[in-house]
């Protein structure tokens, strides 16, 4: 089952309730959450957009979600894996269109309901962005830090941090 088949799949108030359960509330006391004013209505322009994509195959790369913790604290890990490979890949950056295309792991079929997967998906992304564009300008500047940025060797570094 592809992500465009979930979504069809999943109304927006159980995906939006799906969120909030597992977002929203979990970061309500953080002082530097993501969810601010409007965040609902935002993610809901999202997830109406991505209805009207025509989604574009891409690498065989299936979409999976793993429940994992860190530091004390849980949380959903959305990421991409080839088939017969246990290589995972971040998806922040791909297109929503080739997003749409990705089949679901099955493991993660059987472990999140449709509203599940489609509101642990909405959050990767939209991680950098709310927009295709705001998303591009991230990584374009990403890209950039990465071409101009100076690599000091571990050894200097550790001769820095020794003194």
């Amino acid at each position: 089952m592809t992500l465009s088949a979930i979504l069809k799949a999943a109304s927006w108030p159980d995906v939006e309730a799906c969120i909030r359960r597992d977002y929203v509330l979990a970061e309500e006391n953080e002082e530097h959450s993501r969810f601010g004013e409007g965040w609902e209505l935002a993610l809901r322009e999202v997830y109406e957009t991505l209805h009207g994509l025509r989604p574009e195959a891409a690498d065989d790369i299936a979409i999976v979600i793993d429940l994992r913790a860190e530091h004390g604290t849980e949380f959903h890990d959305v990421g991409g894996i080839k088939p017969g490979s246990d290589e995972g890949f971040a998806l922040d950056f791909v297109r929503w269109e080739e997003w749409l295309a990705m089949e679901i792991a099955p493991d993660t079929l059987q472990r999140y309901s449709a509203f599940e997967i489609a509101g642990h998906c909405l959050l990767e992304m939209t991680f950098y962005g709310l927009t295709r564009a705001e998303i591009a300008a991230v990584g374009a500047e990403l890209l950039h830090r990465k071409k101009t940025a100076k690599f000091v060797p571990w050894e200097e570094v550790k001769r820095k941090l020794d003194q």
